[in-house]
């Protein structure tokens, strides 16, 4: 009998190990990646390679400051619209329900949604925009 839980304990446990690492190594293709994650993957390896491409001190720091004040950004809206989010089911919840104020709120959480797309946009395009042809020639080399 305790062969038999002991067996099925072990069995358990390397169930559950290769489904949490069936995917494990994986890459996200670069289409699926959300734009948050192409902004901060591209700055990063622009970053990382920056002696390569012979970036200068200055613009490796202004992609580095680029990079923190976005992600400042992303996490200020993000914690907004989480907070709207909230606030909607709450007000769900109240009775009698105003559907005007279920509504306004929604309408505020995808102007904000809106407004963090536009914003990684520009990022993006400002980030692209910092390192010379010839520094993207040699970036693009080790990418």
């Amino acid at each position: 009998m305790m062969k038999k839980i002991l067996l099925f304990c072990v069995a358990a446990v390397l169930l559950q190990a290769r489904l949490a690492y069936s995917d494990a190594g994986e890459k996200q293709s670069w289409d699926d990646m959300p734009l948050e994650d192409k902004f901060f993957h591209k700055a990063q390896f622009i970053v990382m390679n920056a002696g390569r491409a012979n970036l200068s001190d200055e613009r490796t720091q202004n992609i580095s400051d680029l990079k923190y004040q976005i992600r400042k950004e992303v996490i200020r809206m993000n914690a907004d619209i989480e907070i709207l989010s909230m606030e909607i089911w709450q007000k769900i919840y109240e009775k009698p329900v105003d559907m005007a104020e279920i509504n306004d709120l929604i309408n505020q959480k995808y102007a904000l949604k809106k407004e963090l797309a536009r914003t990684l946009i520009a990022a993006y395009v400002e980030l692209i925009n910092i390192p010379t042809a010839d520094e993207w020639r040699e970036l693009k080399k080790n990418w």
